[in-house]
């Protein structure tokens, strides 16, 4: 029944929703927040592979955490369809 209803909104995936939305306040404070300087590290500097190995670890944390809030979400599916 479930799955009828999400392939007639559009979901071709079974666990393929859009992720959460920060809430309005969570917006209006992120939008109020003045940003700090902007550091550019010189292309191939230590700095900047370090920077780059950051933003790389952050992406694959995010990614698996994406992918167990999906798997969750499919399983709870499972369990509610038997």
């Amino acid at each position: 029944m479930m799955r009828k209803v999400l392939i007639r909104a559009g979901w071709r995936k079974l666990g393929e929703w859009i992720e959460d939305e920060p809430i309005e306040d969570e917006q209006i404070d992120e939008q109020s927040k003045p940003e700090g300087p902007k550091v550019t590290y010189a292309v191939a500097s230590m700095e900047w592979q370090a920077q780059q190995q950051q933003k790389e670890i952050r992406r694959i944390e995010a990614e698996a955490r994406r992918e167990r809030r999906r798997l969750a979400r499919v399983a709870m599916i499972m369990n509610a369809k038997s």
